[in-house]
């Protein structure tokens, strides 16, 4: 394993090959990290069905250049910005600054298979009989975080319902843990039944 250091302006930049995966214009795709900086990333995207050539990228690109990013051997997921690309014989270097990323932690808070996007948003869901509003902190394709801005007793195990529009999630749910903080409670919900497919999110980790 080498290492380089650039002038000028460039982070520190250290060479490593760790495998990953990013979800670009509605598809996921397998990567090869080539170098990593605390700024961003470089990569190899190979040539595959949906990506033949330069125009294949671009046109993926249009969706949004700010794309999910997994690298499950060093816990990072979160969200990079495409910054530049430059093609090759085998596909396509491409060159991403963090907008979002963090680092996975030994935590059953966060402990999952599935890859979790990092996003706040409104929803609503159903306890004893009494209808809440939370937040979201975080959502894959198995299951949602969310934050109530109180303190609530709420048992595991219990089966109740989720109205989220902004992914177009209505579901059933199971709460698999619970966490009162002084002014909120973090809850961990699985999903039993959704209404309909989870396109927004990648099923990195799902097998």
């Amino acid at each position: 394993m080498e290492s380089k250091t650039n002038t000028g302006n460039r982070a520190y930049r250290k060479s490593l090959t760790s495998l990953g995966q990013i979800f670009l214009g509605e598809q996921e795709y397998g990567i090869r990290m080539l170098n990593l900086s605390l700024t961003g990333v470089l990569a190899e995207l190979k040539y595959d069905a949906n990506l033949h050539n330069v125009k294949d990228l671009s046109d993926a690109m249009k969706v949004s250049s700010v794309i999910d990013v997994y690298f499950p051997e060093m816990g990072m997921t979160g969200e990079a910005e495409i910054a530049r690309f430059t093609s090759i014989n085998s596909g396509f270097q491409i060159g991403m600054e963090f907008r979002n990323i963090a680092y996975e932690i030994d935590d059953l808070m966060y402990r999952s298979r599935a890859y979790r996007k990092k996003f706040a948003a409104l929803g609503r869901i159903e306890f004893n009989g009494r209808d809440y509003a939370f937040m979201t902190e975080n959502a894959s394709v198995s299951g949602l975080m969310i934050s109530m801005p109180e303190q609530l007793e709420i048992a595991t195990g219990q089966v109740t319902r989720i109205e989220f529009e902004q992914l177009n999630i209505h579901a059933d749910v199971e709460v698999i843990w619970v966490k009162v903080k002084m002014t909120s409670t973090l809850i961990g919900l699985r999903y039993l039944k959704i209404d309909s497919d989870i396109k927004a999110i990648p099923k990195f980790g799902v097998c």
